[in-house]
């Protein structure tokens, strides 16, 4: 059976998936010139051959079908600052790009999840410490709860928790350092997905967490890197509302109150540090309420952002060069996250879905699934 691969419908699966194409010939045993012509005219190959260039784009291969393609880009909104603006993202970012659209995809077409549990219609009219301060109170989460939390592990545990109840699926990945990238995410007709990157600290990614979190409830996906503190409103927006979300301007107020502006000033790392661990967020988090609360300028701000970067770059450049690392299924589960992996494996159990769509949709194989509901349990 000979299938028509219609160059310009696998060019635009090609470019809205962000994959580059030097990228194409590795994932296909070819070289780049006999790719090149897979794009530049319709050519007639084998099934086979057919079913795995769809497989790049998790499709089947009827999409060579189709007169075209309706579907939008993986990432609607591209929020990356200028200082890391470039053409084309590493394989492992573009994994992860990818495996987050089809999560989104793949629970939408199950129809078993009920999408976003976001109440309210106001979300662009509220500021950002409004909105924080909205979505707390509802949360129910009490700033004593938090400090209860028994460590930052246990701190993100439960933010996860809360933000996988809303409908929001997370997952976790060692996105290329090269790309400077802390998280994403993507949403699709009321399903939502957050990427966290692995190579940051724990705190961090519970304040990356909160960030897309934020551009979930403007309906504004996209991919934030570590310069996003000062790259555009949205993402000024997003950072203040995480910060506010997490260390509640009246609390840092009261602490400043407590000790006093002057002692604080001579020793801002060390209260940063009781506030950090008093709250389980990043120092980073702590100052930049300082800078809000003109505590410190926001020259100095920078100053400390900046060593920040350096400090993510090295934790990368470590985690990278680590050899070994955790399990098979540790690394699994925490890529497809906990709600997505329960929704698939309790469509599994109710014969919604075969053990290979299954296997499929977690990306393990057939004979893991039982150890994998196992691990999940």
């Amino acid at each position: 059976m000979k299938i028509v691969i219609r160059h310009k419908i696998l060019k635009d699966l090609r470019e809205n998936r962000a994959i580059p194409l030097e990228a194409m010939p590795d994932k296909l045993g070819m070289s780049l010139d006999e790719y090149k012509k897979y794009e530049s005219g319709d050519i007639k190959v084998n099934l086979k051959l057919a079913e795995k260039i769809a497989g790049i784009f998790k499709r089947n291969w009827s999409v060579f079908l189709l007169d075209g393609l309706t579907e939008e880009p993986l990432i609607k909104r591209d929020n990356r600052t200028v200082e890391n603006q470039k053409s084309s993202l590493h394989e492992k970012t573009i994994e992860a790009i990818e495996d987050a659209n089809y999560i989104v995809e793949f629970v939408g077409g199950l129809g078993l999840n009920k999408g976003l549990k976001i109440k309210y219609e106001d979300i662009k009219s509220l500021d950002a410490e409004s909105l924080a301060n909205r979505v707390r109170q509802e949360s129910k989460i009490t700033i004593h709860e938090q400090e209860d939390f028994k460590n930052v592990n246990g701190a993100f545990k439960r933010w996860k928790d809360y933000i996988e109840s809303l409908g929001i699926f997370i997952s976790q990945y060692p996105l290329n350092k090269e790309d400077k990238i802390r998280a994403f995410s993507v949403t699709n007709n009321n399903q939502a997905v957050i990427v966290l990157n692995t190579n940051d600290t724990v705190a961090g990614r519970i304040f990356s967490l909160f960030h897309e979190f934020c551009h979930i409830l403007r309906r504004s996906s996209g991919v934030c890197d570590l310069h996003y503190s000062s790259s555009s409103d949205l993402e000024v927006f997003c950072n203040k509302f995480a910060s506010s979300f997490l260390a509640p301007t009246q609390i840092v107020a009261d602490y400043i109150n407590s000790k006093g502006k002057k002692v604080i000033v001579s020793d801002l790392e060390y209260h940063s540090r009781i506030l950090s661990t008093k709250l389980r967020v990043s120092q980073l988090v702590i100052y930049r309420k300082f800078a809000a609360l003109d505590l410190i300028s926001d020259q100095q701000y920078s100053k400390i952002h900046k060593e920040f970067l350096n400090t993510f770059s090295s934790i990368a450049r470590k985690k990278e060069g680590q050899g070994g690392g955790p399990d098979y299924y540790v690394v699994k589960i925490a890529r497809n996250g906990k709600a997505y992996s329960n929704i698939v494996l309790d469509a599994l159990n109710k014969g919604s879905i075969s053990a290979f769509e299954a296997g499929n949709a977690l990306g393990v194989g057939v004979k893991n699934l039982n150890e994998y509901m196992n691990k999940t349990a």
